[in-house]
């Protein structure tokens, strides 16, 4: 008979799931960035990363961050602070930088915040613009046919641009678009790139 695995948590005793943990661990190590983490005893090995390294961190490099991310496995560092989900750069960039502006972003000078950069050398408070245009020159915005939610490809839009004797409702109808959108891609207002 094969062993049976256990989870990795000590004295759990549960059968083994995912990454050397039972389900509840498991659930929330992606959560939270800790299994042994309950909203009643904040803390553990997070927090002590948290506080221990990164904001003790002095170094230039992206120091990436281990732990959860927001949205997927891939994409901003998050973990659980003052009794909620934090996005780890906006608490670092307070920290370091005081409290943010009305509706600015803490915006990565490095353009990694996207794969978990929580280095607060590379964080300043920035406005929505500063940040899209940051976006623009790091090369990590999603724009055009790289934006997940585009119906349209590079080489549709330039077919609307050049289309003579055409309506903005018969292209809507052609791309399967709205006919403002095809009016915003006309006066040049969206698709901006090509």
């Amino acid at each position: 008979m094969a062993d049976l695995r256990l989870c990795s948590v000590q004295d759990c005793g549960k059968p083994f799931n995912a990454k050397g943990f039972c389900q509840k661990h498991y659930i929330r190590f992606l959560k939270y960035g800790d299994p042994l983490f309950t909203k009643t005893s904040p803390g553990g090995y997070v927090q002590k990363y948290f506080e221990e390294v990164v904001c003790q961190y002095e170094g230039d490099d992206c120091l990436i961050w281990p732990y959860s991310r927001s949205g997927s496995s891939k994409g901003y560092a998050s973990f659980w602070h003052n009794g909620k989900t934090s996005l780890v750069c906006r608490v670092v960039c307070e920290k370091a930088n005081g409290a943010p502006p009305k509706n600015n972003h803490a915006a990565h000078t490095c353009g990694n915040g996207h794969l978990g950069c929580v280095t607060k050398r590379h964080l300043s408070w920035k406005t929505v613009k500063e940040n899209s245009e940051d976006k623009i020159a790091h090369g990590t915005r999603r724009a055009g046919q790289e934006n997940g939610n585009s119906k349209l490809t590079e080489s549709d839009v330039l077919a609307i641009l050049t289309a003579s004797g055409v309506s903005h409702s018969q292209l809507a109808r052609q791309y399967g678009v709205s006919q403002p959108l095809i009016s915003k891609i006309r006066r040049r207002e969206m698709w901006k790139h090509l």
